[in-house]
C-alpha cells in the first residue's frame, strides 16, 4: 500500500515497504450527517476521523470556482438556477439548510484549500461537466493556482472519468487522478497506463463491488502500486466493505458514512 504523504515525490507516487491503513474520504464531506458539500460536512468528516474529503468543482461565469454537485441548485436550495450562474457575490440567494435549520453558504474552492490546507486533509477534487458548460483555460489556471497558494500540491488531486478534461493539468505541478466506472478491465487498465504516462498518481474506482471481481481488486491493486498509482473506490457503503479494501491493500475508501 503506498503511503499517499510521506511518498509524493514530485510529481509522482514512490512505493513504500511499509504497511499502511487504508484511508476514509468523505463522499461530498461527511454527507451522511451533514449537508453535502458545505463547510460542516468538511468539518465533521474531519470530527470523525476522515483524512480526506471529496469534492465537486464548477466555474462561475465570473470566474468563481464553486463548490456543488448538481448542474442545476433546485436540489439543494428550493431555487433554480444552473450552478454556473451562482458565484461568491450572488451565493446568499442560494443558500443550503442543514438537518438543524442553519443556512450554509455554498463554498468556494479557495475557502476549501484554506481549510484542508490547515488540517492537513487529502481532496479530491471532481471536475464537473454539463452540455451547457465548460471549464475555461482560465479557470484551470485559477484552479492550479489555488492549489499552490495554499501548498496543496501533495494532498489536493484532480480528477474526472475522462482523460480529455484531465490533460490540461498534466504537468503542471498539481496532482491528478481518473474515475474509472468501467466494468471491462481492458478498459480500466487503459486508464492505469495512460496515468501513468502522464504523471499521474490517482485511481478512482466507481464502486465497490466492482473491487470483489476475480479479475478486478487484487490485481488491479497490485498493477496501481507497481506504476507509482493510488487506489480507491469512490462508493462505499459497509465496514465490510471497507474492511476488504484494506485486506487488498487499497488506499483509501470513499464514502457518505463512517466506517470507521
Amino acid at each position: 500500500m503506498l503511503n499517499s504523504i510521506s511518498s509524493y515525490a514530485g510529481s509522482r507516487l514512490i512505493k513504500l515497504n511499509t504497511k499502511k491503513s487504508i484511508e476514509l474520504y468523505g463522499h461530498r464531506g461527511f454527507s451522511d450527517s451533514y449537508t453535502e458539500n458545505t463547510m460542516a460536512a468538511y468539518k465533521g468528516a474531519v470530527k470523525n476521523g476522515f483524512k480526506g474529503i471529496e469534492i465537486d468543482l464548477w466555474e462561475a461565469d465570473n470566474g468563481d470556482i464553486m463548490i456543488f454537485h448538481d448542474s442545476n441548485t433546485k436540489r439543494l436550495c428550493g431555487k433554480s438556477s444552473f450552478i454556473w450562474k451562482v458565484n461568491k457575490k450572488n451565493r446568499k440567494k442560494y443558500l443550503l439548510s442543514d438537518d438543524k435549520g442553519k443556512d450554509q453558504l455554498i463554498p468556494t474552492f479557495e475557502e476549501v484549500m484554506q481549510y484542508a490546507s490547515k488540517n492537513n486533509i487529502t481532496v479530491l477534487c471532481h471536475l464537473k461537466n454539463h452540455k451547457k458548460y465548460s471549464l475555461s483555460n482560465k479557470g484551470v489556471k485559477k484552479i492550479i493556482k489555488t492549489i499552490k497558494k495554499y501548498k496543496m500540491q501533495k494532498k489536493a488531486v484532480i480528477f474526472a472519468s475522462k482523460t480529455k478534461e484531465i490533460k490540461p493539468f498534466v504537468n503542471k505541478g498539481v496532482r491528478i487522478g481518473l474515475a474509472a466506472g468501467e466494468l471491462d478491465r481492458k478498459l480500466v487498465d487503459k486508464k492505469v497506463k495512460w496515468l501513468a504516462k502522464n504523471g499521474g498518481d490517482t485511481l478512482i474506482v466507481t464502486k465497490t463491488a466492482t473491487m470483489k471481481r476475480e479479475d478486478f481488486g487484487k490485481s488491479l491493486v497490485k498493477k496501481c502500486h507497481k506504476n507509482g498509482i493510488m487506489i480507491g473506490t469512490y462508493w462505499t457503503y459497509t465496514k465490510d466493505e471497507f474492511e476488504y479494501l484494506d485486506s487488498i491493500d487499497a488506499d483509501f475508501a470513499m464514502s457518505n458514512y463512517c466506517l470507521l
